[in-house]
């Protein structure tokens, strides 16, 4: 998805090319971008890839799973699509890695102790969803 090319092998050649031919697929290398930014747009959860048994399983949800992540991507225009993917996975609930938490820390996006992730106050204040926040944090240390 980082790099938007296309496979360099293809396990059924024939297919791929007919598929294209019939523009039943975009053109080569895009799609799987295009699938991210799309659920970006409508504030939908990040689509999930399971490449395990040699088979591709994706999993789409075409619904907000979590109305308070839907306001902070539609508040915050500026983050960048790995950044919505980190936070797409403290919205499933997944797990982080250190260099993960690290990057949504600096960027004051998150708070909590690992695992239990929750958007920042910065980020709650901003967007109305300090109900939200006190919920995850208690009251301790803000003044409203």
């Amino acid at each position: 998805m980082k790099e938007d090319a296309p496979e360099e092998h293809y396990r059924n050649r024939f297919l791929a090319t007919a598929m294209f031919n019939l523009k039943m697929v975009d053109t080569a290398g895009g799609g799987i971008r295009k699938m991210f930014n799309y659920q970006r747009e409508r504030f939908f959860p990040m689509p999930e890839y399971d490449l395990s048994k040699e088979k591709v399983k994706v999993t789409v949800i075409g619904k907000v799973l979590d109305m308070d992540f839907a306001r902070v991507l539609a508040k915050k225009q500026d983050l960048s699509l790995d950044e919505i993917i980190m936070l797409d996975k403290v919205q499933k609930k997944k797990v982080l890695s250190e260099t993960e938490i690290e990057r949504l820390r600096v960027k004051g996006l998150i708070e909590g102790r690992k695992p239990n992730f929750h958007i920042s106050y910065d980020v709650a204040e901003k967007t109305n969803l300090k109900a939200e926040y006190i919920k995850n944090t208690g009251v301790k240390g803000r003044s409203f």
